[in-house]
């Protein structure tokens, strides 16, 4: 497997409880292989001595195609990676919030029930 394949594979278990990035690293790998294929068919052209035909290969704009292609793939999965990342510091910050607002509750809750019986001891002790 080589290392892109095995790149593919680890986004693809990293998101996989992302359907809108598992389609996008499906178009992905589609198109990954389809660059690799281009990309070799050029180099074997090449070699054999058809230097004409890799030429009219590569002016055909095929591979920057594709390349282009990839880039907004990755691009839209950054950006959904983002958008993710963004959301998940909103909920933390809320949750802290939260948890502030119920300690400090908390804490005035127990010095307001420390504060009674103490006024409620002091009063048995006087009598």
């Amino acid at each position: 497997m080589s290392v892109l394949s095995n790149t593919i594979a680890k986004a693809k278990s990293l998101t996989i409880n992302n359907p809108k990035q598992q389609e996008r690293i499906k178009r992905l790998d589609v198109l990954t292989k389809k660059k690799l294929t281009e990309l070799n068919e050029t180099i074997d052209l090449n070699m054999n001595g058809n230097r004409a035909e890799a030429l009219e290969l590569i002016l055909t704009n095929y591979g920057k195609q594709l390349m282009d292609d990839i880039r907004i793939v990755i691009q839209e999965m950054h950006y959904e990676e983002r958008q993710l990342l963004k959301a998940r510091r909103q909920d933390f910050v809320l949750a802290i919030r939260w948890a502030f607002m119920l300690i400090s509750f908390g804490v005035v809750l127990a010095f307001t029930i420390i504060g009674a019986v103490a006024i409620l001891v002091g009063r048995d002790a006087k009598q």
